[in-house]
This record gives structure tokens, C-alpha cells and sequence, in this order.
């Protein structure tokens, strides 16, 4: 067994292998490392075991600076998952040590993963979950799913005058919207280019939905279908909107969608278990599914990753950060987001 470093000339295989793979995600697509080297300039080491010239394992790590280390994997940087994907009956023990093995050689001491576990495998020990809702067969059976509250409050945004739209990809009404959202958060902001980056790496999976009062834009979406499954990685509305409930029209809109082009799921991301993103997602039926957060280092030693985004400390930053000027936000935000991957 081999295992090389894929270029782009290797992008049609690998991704013809991921696409088979029943825990690929969207970020395993050999377009992420595009996406992360045109935005922050970041280089990749995108790992293939092979068989007999036929791929039989990936691992794909996008390489980063550390204070601790003179290089670090990310599996997968900028994305809330990653992890190896292995064939089934593939010797994966084997696999893995030859990938570490190769990581290793080229200088890359640390990697950190993020792999989603199944449903009803965890106890939430970790504070991280991605939010999952099986969608039905039909949107009758949808709105009867989702309760008298969420149903009460679609009517309410649809009677204020609140529209949905899935026409072209509004970027720059996303990133001043996005943007706004994340000044509130205390978060640094990506660049423009990275989501522009990812409309044209996954331009036949992605674009974005708007909601508008009155012709303004109030809220944006950002989705990503692939194979079964309708991911939306960011989403945001103007909050001084909030009370129109633009975010219940916006989920319902896009979950109808995705019934409508025959998909079987709706990812609505990342949440803290038991915080106030996770409860609006519980409440249309999604299900949470543990993120393993792991480090593993030179000897193969695995840790869980200590999240800086939820300690003391980042509140502390947070804080700080929502002080400084818009201007200043928005100008130095991408370069403070390039070392948060």
C-alpha cells in the first residue's frame, strides 16, 4: 500500500472516491483546499492511500501555523468537520499509521480533527454538535412536524411581508448582513473572497437565499447540497428584524427546497449543546450529533482539543472586539480570522 500527496491532478479521483463514501461530507470534496488556499493562501497536504493504483483511503489536511508547533493539520480548516475516509474492509488501523507516518516526515507534528459520530452515539460529554433534521417526503407532512409555534411564527413573518428568494447569489447583501451579524458576536470576520471562493469551487452545490421586507434585504443563507443532504454553514438576519421572524421563514423556505429537490436532510451546523442556537434548531426536529474534536500529535497520542472559542478567555477577547469600529472590524477582521481555523 502507497500512500502519495494529491494535486489537482488527482481532484477527479479523489473526489469520484469521496462521493461513494458513506460519511463523506461537502468539506471532504477536494474543492475545500482550493477554497482555503485562494482565500488565506494556505497550502494542503490532501493524503491518498492506494491499492493497486485504485484509492482506498483519503485524509485531507490543510496546513496551518501554531504557537506550539512548526506546522499543524487541520482536518479541515475553516469547516466545522473532516476526518480520514476510509473504504469499508480496508485495513484502517494500516491506513491511518501510514498517514500519520507521511504527515510526520513532512513536518507536520500535530493534526486536528473534527469527525461527526452518529446519532445516539455520545452522551454530549464534548460541548460541540452539528444539528441534523431528516426531512420528510412532502412539505404537508414538514409543517405538521414542526409544532404550532414554529407554524404560528412562518405565518407571522409571511403576514408582515417577509418574502424568501433563491435567485442568483446575492454576495454582497450576504457579506454586509454576515458581517453585521458577526460585529454583534464579538467574532472576527472572513474575507469576502472566501465565500466567494466557495460559490465558485462548489458552484453546482452552493448559493445563497435571501429574505426581504420592502425590498431590502433582511436575511441571507448561505446552503451547500451535496449528495443527500442540505448544509447551511452560515446564516444571519438584521436583528433590529428579529421581531418579523425572518430566521422561521428562511428555515422553512430552504427545508421546503430541499424536499422539493428530493433531498433527505437539512444540516443546520455547529451549536454549543443545550445553548440558544441549539434550542432553535431542536425545535424544528433536528438532532444532534456529536463533533469529535481530537488532536493527534508525533506519537499517535490523542487528546481532546481544549475549545478557546467557548473559555473565558474568548469571551473576554469578544468583548474587546465588539468595542473597536466598524471600519476597523472589517478591515482587520480577515486577517485576525486566518490564524482561528
Amino acid at each position: 500500500m502507497d500512500v502519495i500527496v494529491c494535486d489537482s491532478s488527482y481532484a477527479k479521483a479523489w473526489d469520484n472516491f469521496v462521493d461513494l463514501q458513506p460519511k463523506a461530507l461537502y468539506c471532504h470534496r477536494f474543492e475545500w483546499s482550493n477554497v482555503v488556499r485562494n482565500a488565506y493562501g494556505y497550502s494542503s497536504n490532501y493524503l491518498a492511500a492506494l491499492e493497486s493504483n485504485e484509492i482506498v483511503g483519503v485524509f485531507p489536511v490543510i496546513v496551518v501555523p501554531h504557537l506550539t508547533a512548526r506546522k499543524q493539520g487541520i482536518s479541515l480548516a475553516f469547516s466545522s468537520y473532516g476526518g480520514p475516509l476510509i473504504r469499508p474492509g480496508v485495513d484502517s488501523k494500516l491506513i491511518l499509521e501510514k498517514f500519520f507516518s507521511n504527515l510526520n516526515e513532512a513536518g507536520i507534528s500535530r493534526v486536528v480533527t473534527r469527525i461527526v459520530k452518529g446519532r445516539g452515539t455520545t452522551s454530549f460529554s464534548r460541548a460541540e454538535v452539528t444539528m441534523i433534521r431528516d426531512l420528510p417526503s412532502n412539505e404537508g407532512l414538514l409543517w405538521k412536524e414542526i409544532g404550532p409555534k414554529a407554524r404560528n411564527q412562518i405565518r407571522k413573518a409571511t403576514k408582515s411581508g417577509l418574502s424568501f428568494s433563491k435567485e442568483g447569489n446575492r454576495i454582497q447583501d450576504f457579506y454586509d448582513i454576515y458581517t453585521e451579524k458577526m460585529y454583534q458576536l464579538g467574532t472576527p470576520v472572513h474575507s469576502k473572497r472566501f465565500f466567494e471562493e466557495i460559490l465558485e469551487g462548489y458552484k453546482n452545490y452552493s448559493r445563497i437565499v435571501t429574505i426581504k421586507f420592502q425590498a431590502r434585504t433582511v436575511g441571507v443563507m448561505l446552503l451547500i447540497h451535496y449528495r443527500d443532504t442540505a448544509s447551511d454553514p452560515f446564516a444571519a438576519t438584521l436583528p433590529e428584524f428579529n421581531h418579523l421572524c425572518p430566521s422561521m421563514l428562511m428555515y422553512w423556505e430552504a427545508m421546503c427546497d430541499a424536499i422539493q429537490r428530493g433531498l433527505g436532510r437539512f444540516d443546520m451546523g455547529r451549536s454549543q449543546y443545550g445553548s440558544g442556537t441549539y434550542l432553535f434548531k431542536k425545535q424544528w426536529g433536528a438532532e444532534p450529533y456529536e463533533i469529535d474534536y481530537s488532536v493527534i500529535d508525533r506519537n499517535g497520542s490523542h487528546s481532546i482539543e481544549n475549545n478557546f472559542y467557548r473559555s473565558h478567555a474568548a469571551l473576554f477577547l469578544s468583548k474587546i472586539w465588539c468595542q473597536m469600529p466598524r471600519v476597523v472590524q472589517r478591515n482587520l477582521g480577515p486577517k485576525v480570522r486566518r490564524f482561528m481555523a
